[in-house]
């Protein structure tokens, strides 16, 4: 999971900017999302909830995610299709929907792969 602190470009940080009261608002919750990302370690139920995922899990999968990133998606897609034999009660969909989108594509990245796909669909 990541927790993303947006700020706005220097240039609308001034004082009589709408910006800069949008950006004032943000710092004042900063201390909020501190508190969020504490949650996942101290709250019971999204400890449980993440338990099965262990830290050979994640490794797996960030290595797998790296290869899709790079174009590598032949190693992509058996690294990934082991992090879904690592749990077989839980069907992790992150992997799922990168295995899925690499074989509608033959597990070959496009020739001009730049890391990254457009989002077409909500």
């Amino acid at each position: 999971f990541f927790l993303m602190i947006r700020r706005p470009p220097r240039s609308t940080q001034s004082r009589s900017s709408a910006a800069s009261d949008v950006y004032k608002r943000q710092v004042s919750t900063q201390s909020t999302w501190v508190k969020i990302s504490q949650l996942f370690k101290s709250d019971k139920d999204i400890v449980t909830m993440r338990r099965p995922f262990t830290q050979e899990f994640k490794s797996e999968f960030a290595r797998g995610l790296r290869d899709y990133l790079q174009g590598r998606w032949e190693n992509a897609t058996l690294t990934l299709k082991k992090t879904l034999e690592m749990i077989p009660k839980i069907k992790d969909g992150p992997s799922q929907v990168l295995i899925n989108f690499m074989q509608e594509h033959g597990n070959k990245a496009p020739q001009e792969w730049k890391g990254y796909r457009e989002l077409t669909e909500k």
